[in-house]
C-alpha cells in the first residue's frame, strides 16, 4: 500500500471522517472512515474485547487516538498501533458475513431432487423430476432472471408443462431458503399465471353395470387368437380380480400369496407395481400410502382358490 500518497490525501480532509466504536456479535470493533481507503468498501479493525462499559472506554481511546493521527496525516496503515493484541486479524467487512455463492438453477434442481428422492415416490422421479431436470439443464441458469427461465420453458414445450416446472421449482426455491441456500424464491406464485389444465369432470362416477361386466369377461373368455396368433383369454381371471376387487391394476400386479389369508378371505393390498421410464418398479406402498383389506366375496373367493 502507498502510505505516503494515503496520508496525502488525508490532508484537508480528515475533517470528514471519524472513527467509530461498534459492536458484532458481542465483540468491539473500530470502523474506519471511507476516505482512508478512496472510498472503498468500509474496512474494520476488530478489538476481540467482549462489548462491556470498561472495554468501551479503551475501545474509544484507540478511536480517538485513530483520529488523532488521521488528522495529522500520520495514520499507521499497519493498523498495528491500534491494536489490542498483536495477533489480531483485521477483517474487511465483507468478510466478516461472506455471502453464499449463488447457486445455478441446475445446482438448486439436483439438491432439491436428491433431498426429495429418499422421501417421494420412485414413479415421481423418474417419470416428473428428470424430465424437469431436462429442461431446466437447457434453460438460462441465473436463479435472479425467473422471466427469462419461464420464456424459455414457454418456448421449449407446452403451456401444462411450463406450469409444472414452474410449480415445482418454486417448491425447490422454497426449500433452498428453508434450507439456507436461496435468500428468496423469486418464482414464488409464477405457475398461477398460467391456465390449470382443463380436467373433464363428470358429476357422478359412472361404473359398469353387472350386464357390461359379464360382457367383458365373456369376451376375454371366448377371445380367439387372430391374425397374430394372439388370445386375450388368459387375462381373463385377471380381469374378473379387478371387477371383484374394485382394486388399481398396479395393486393387483403388486399382490404375492403372503398378501393372502391361507382361506383366502381376506385380501391386504400394500404393494403396487408401476411403470416408471417404461420399465416395472415395485413400490411397497400404494397409491394412497394406505394398506387396505378387503374381505373377500365368496365367488373371489372360489376364484382365488381353483
Amino acid at each position: 500500500m502507498n502510505v505516503q500518497a494515503n496520508s496525502k490525501a488525508l490532508k484537508g480532509k480528515a475533517t470528514r471522517g471519524s472513527v467509530v466504536v461498534d459492536s458484532l456479535r458481542g465483540r468491539l470493533r473500530l470502523r474506519l472512515p471511507r476516505l482512508l481507503y478512496l472510498g472503498q468498501q468500509a474496512k474494520y479493525i476488530s478489538l476481540q474485547i467482549d462489548d462491556t462499559p470498561e472495554n468501551r472506554k479503551i475501545a474509544e481511546a484507540k478511536a480517538r487516538q485513530a483520529e488523532l493521527d488521521i488528522t495529522s496525516g500520520n495514520f499507521d496503515f499497519s493498523w498495528n498501533k491500534y491494536r489490542i493484541f498483536n495477533h489480531l486479524t483485521v477483517l474487511p467487512s465483507y468478510q466478516e458475513e461472506q455471502p453464499r455463492p449463488a447457486l445455478s438453477l441446475t445446482e438448486l434442481w439436483d439438491k432439491y431432487v436428491a433431498y426429495k428422492t429418499p422421501i417421494c415416490s420412485p414413479k415421481t422421479v423418474i417419470d416428473s423430476y428428470v424430465p424437469m431436470g431436462r429442461h431446466f439443464a437447457n434453460a438460462p441458469q441465473a436463479l435472479d432472471q425467473p422471466l427469462e427461465i419461464r420464456s424459455y420453458l414457454l418456448g421449449a414445450t407446452t403451456e401444462q408443462m411450463t406450469r409444472r416446472c414452474l410449480m415445482n421449482l418454486s417448491a425447490a426455491c422454497k426449500w433452498g431458503v428453508k434450507k439456507g441456500l436461496l435468500a428468496t424464491n423469486p418464482f414464488d406464485g409464477m405457475y398461477l399465471e398460467l391456465a390449470k389444465p382443463k380436467y373433464k369432470i363428470e358429476e357422478q362416477a359412472n361404473p359398469f353395470t353387472a350386464q357390461e361386466r359379464d360382457r367383458i369377461i365373456q369376451a376375454f373368455q371366448t377371445h380367439n387368437a387372430g391374425k397374430k396368433g394372439i388370445s386375450y383369454s388368459y387375462y381373463t381371471n385377471f380381469v374378473k380380480f379387478l371387477f371383484y376387487t374394485g382394486c388399481r391394476p398396479s395393486e393387483a400386479v403388486g399382490l404375492r400369496w403372503k398378501h393372502l389369508s391361507d382361506d383366502c378371505a381376506k385380501i391386504t393390498f400394500t404393494e403396487a407395481i408401476v411403470r416408471a421410464g417404461g420399465k416395472p418398479l415395485s413400490r411397497e406402498t400404494t397409491k394412497t400410502k394406505k394398506t387396505r383389506k378387503f374381505s373377500c366375496t365368496n365367488t373371489l373367493q372360489t376364484l382365488l382358490l381353483s
